[in-house]
């Protein structure tokens, strides 16, 4: 049984996973239309950089 805490844990990072994948495909949809934009081409990057990151924790932490 999970604590209250491991369990706040686990939403936050589930949250934030969300949150980067969501970035992650409006930044696509911008880059369909604007594919010269370097600047959001960088952000993009960032984005998918960090989701693999935070991808990486949870499955770590608490599973597939």
């Amino acid at each position: 049984m999970e604590c209250g805490c491991e369990n706040n844990n686990r939403n936050e990072l589930l949250q934030k996973i969300m949150e980067y994948k969501f970035a992650i495909n409006d930044m696509a949809l911008f880059l369909d239309t604007h594919p010269c934009d370097e600047k959001a081409l960088k952000h993009h990057n960032e984005y998918v950089c960090e989701f693999k990151k935070l991808k990486e924790k949870y499955e770590k932490e608490f599973g597939p």
